[in-house]
């Protein structure tokens, strides 16, 4: 790399660094305590020798996490802890050690940065190089996974690198760049599953190599530089690989499609408005158009048009194979059953290349006619007009879609949105409530908002049981758009007013809801099979007497059918020898719907003739035709006392 190749990759370097810094550990996305729970175990079984734990994940991760572990180690010198106390303590509150853990995927994805303009600039020329890298070092998709703890932004520049050096094979043959394709490629299998498309495209290169100049030799020597070369890296940096290096494989593959991230077991998607099953195979085309500035989307298509000139450009070649690699990507990503966005990742650097080659063709041609406008002028333009996008967006660049299709708003209607970004604003909103310190809290992503919040986190039943019993419920829009946990439990909710919401523009994603009325728990198992669980209760009344009422409310879930129209709900209280008391008059406004929370109310007559005494609450399914008893829901005793009437305080008479 010559000297002034090297000084404008590293100037671009500098800028991708820099414009990852801001507001860097403000918040916590989805993932992230996960890695960087990984890191800790990473570096605890770097510290104690047991090297078999630097396998935490099937990602595998391990690039991310060696700049991680790095970061702890040089942390842990200022700190007045034994290392173990300390990584140990960075795990356990991420909300604090995350802003430090990011610098792992800031500085390694701007290191990557030179390699990519040197090889583009063999490939597609100096203006175009610096303009398509120039892109990428801007690119708000990029930008915003390269400063979480995620591999997806680092293994898309890994890959585009190993890419870029065996395509330049074509025009060069020179072993060097097998091996450099072949270090990269092992870099970036160290990063993240889909590294393994570079498998096929590095393949498909080495056929058009072939058929250009028929040395079978050549091409079959780079395979195997590569191969080595890749294999190399991945046993090198893998401590794990040193130690056990057929269980590490083995636990990469059961744990890919047993854990469930890749097999989508119980998994719901969300596309054009509706909740499916299974992912449609236009998202990828949608989600990536969502996630292009008005800049890089130009380019783009102008590179498109740019196929099908008359005149070929000197660049052509890169122009069709940077089209067959997004095309390759997209393609095999569809083939996995668990789709986002972000697995689409590696496109970006090719498209943003491309925008670089056929705008700064287009530059050149309008500089031809119109002298005074300079290509540097144009360049530098067009990347300050791809940054806006950042800015506009800190500290959450994630929230970033094309303002050409409507932005944030109309991505919300179409694709899923939201990694966690806006819950610690929901922690500190609760906080700040009177009762914030002392109260339950039901947030749908629990291991983003618990380090922030100062109450009991209840966590999110898939039931609706955490949310019933807790004092605030928080919704995302991620969780809206595909109704988790279920239908019915987002609409049991959406039908109240919620106490808090938080907007990003005019939309909003995150949604606090605060149940009124305090929900006594049933435990045990209060099921009927086939007609509902039932939660808790509340009560109007907490003081019983003969002759007197108190009104109910029953939180049960339905089951997946209709309650018969023969069949209703029955509340009595039950005395020691097993004999029922009360008339139980249900409210006429309840209304069964399946596969729903549901608030069942009633009130409880007593009769004046009552005993003061303790009795059992029991909930019965009855048959109304034959006032029968079907079931009943059996949870462990909740006893309610009928006290005496109070003695009436007669006034003395004083005229007598």
């Amino acid at each position: 790399m010559r000297g002034s190749t090297l000084g404008v990759g590293l100037f671009l370097a500098l800028i991708s660094f820099i414009v990852k810094l801001p507001y860097l550990g403000t918040f916590l996305t989805i993932d992230e305590p996960r890695w960087i729970k990984g890191a800790g175990k990473f570096a605890l079984g770097l510290h104690t020798g047991n090297l078999s734990e630097t396998y935490w994940h099937f990602h595998p991760g391990i690039t991310i996490t060696w700049g991680e572990t790095l970061i702890l180690w040089l942390q842990s010198l200022s700190a007045n802890h034994a290392f173990a106390d300390f990584v140990d303590f960075q795990i356990k509150n991420p909300d604090i050690s995350v802003g430090a853990m990011r610098l792992s995927g800031v500085i390694l994805t701007s290191l990557a940065i030179p390699f990519v303009y040197w090889l583009a600039k063999r490939l597609a020329g100096k203006w175009a190089a610096i303009l398509g890298v120039g892109l990428l070092a801007v690119d708000p998709f990029w930008v915003a996974h390269s400063r979480i703890v995620n591999g997806d932004a680092l293994a898309a520049v890994l890959m585009f690198v190993s890419y870029l050096a065996f395509v330049a094979l074509l025009n060069k043959p020179d072993q060097k760049l097998a091996v450099l394709s072949g270090v990269f490629m092992g870099l970036s299998f160290l990063t993240k599953l889909p590294s393994q498309i570079l498998l096929l495209a590095i393949l498909l290169i080495a056929i058009i190599g072939y058929s250009q100049n028929r040395d079978w030799r050549f091409w079959l020597k780079a395979l195997a530089l590569w191969s080595v070369s890749g294999a190399i890296i991945f046993i090198a940096l893998w401590p794990a690989m040193w130690v056990e290096p057929i269980e590490t494989l083995k636990a990469m593959y059961v744990d890919t499609f047993e854990v469930g991230d890749i097999g989508g077991k119980d998994k719901v998607e969300f596309f054009w408005g509706n909740v499916i099953e299974k992912q449609s195979p236009f998202f990828y085309p949608a989600a990536i158009l969502f996630r292009l500035t008005p800049v890089n989307l130009a380019g783009f298509v102008l590179a498109f048009g740019l196929l099908f000139l008359r005149k070929k450009l000197p660049s052509q070649q890169t122009i069709i194979l940077m089209f067959v690699y997004i095309v390759m990507v997209i393609v095999l990503a569809n083939v996995s059953p668990k789709k986002a966005d972000r697995y689409a990742m590696a496109i970006i650097p090719a498209i943003n290349l491309l925008a670089g080659i056929s705008l700064v063709w287009l530059s050149q041609k309008i500089t031809n006619r119109y002298k005074p406008i300079k290509i540097v002028f144009v360049v530098s333009l067009l990347i300050l007009g791809q940054f806006l996008a950042i800015l506009l967006n800190y500290p959450y660049i994630l929230t970033y879609y094309n303002p050409l299709l409507g932005g944030y708003a109309k991505a919300a209607e179409i694709i899923p949105v939201g990694r966690g970004e806006g819950l610690e604003q929901a922690a500190v909103w609760i906080n700040n409530q009177p009762d914030g310190a002392v109260a339950k809290i039901s947030p749908y992503y629990r291991n983003v908002s618990n380090p922030y919040l100062n109450g009991k986190s209840l966590g999110f039943s898939k039931t609706g049981q955490s949310q019933i019993l807790a004092d605030y419920i928080v919704f995302y829009i991620t969780q809206i758009q595909r109704k988790l946990p279920y239908p019915g439990l987002v609409e049991y909710y959406q039908q109240q007013i919620p106490v808090h919401t938080i907007y990003f523009g005019k939309t909003p994603y995150v949604w606090i809801y605060k149940n009124q009325l305090p929900v006594t728990k049933l435990e045990g198992k209060p099921k009927i099979t086939g007609r509902a669980d039932l939660i808790g209760y509340n009560q109007s009344e907490e003081t019983l007497m003969p002759g007197g009422k108190t009104d109910f409310v029953f939180y049960f879930i339905s089951a997946d059918q209709e309650l018969p129209d023969n069949e209703d709900f029955k509340v009595s209280l039950v005395d020691g020898l097993g004999r029922e008391h009360g008339i139980w008059k249900p409210d006429p406004a309840n209304q069964w719907r399946s596969e729903s929370l549901l608030e069942w109310k009633g009130t409880l007559f007593l009769p004046e003739t009552l005993p003061p005494d303790n009795y059992r609450l029991k909930v019965s399914l009855i048959d109304i035709n034959l006032n029968s008893e079907v079931a009943f829901f059996p949870f462990e005793d909740v006893t309610l006392t009928v006290k005496p009437p109070s003695e009436t305080i007669v006034p003395a008479d004083n005229d007598g």
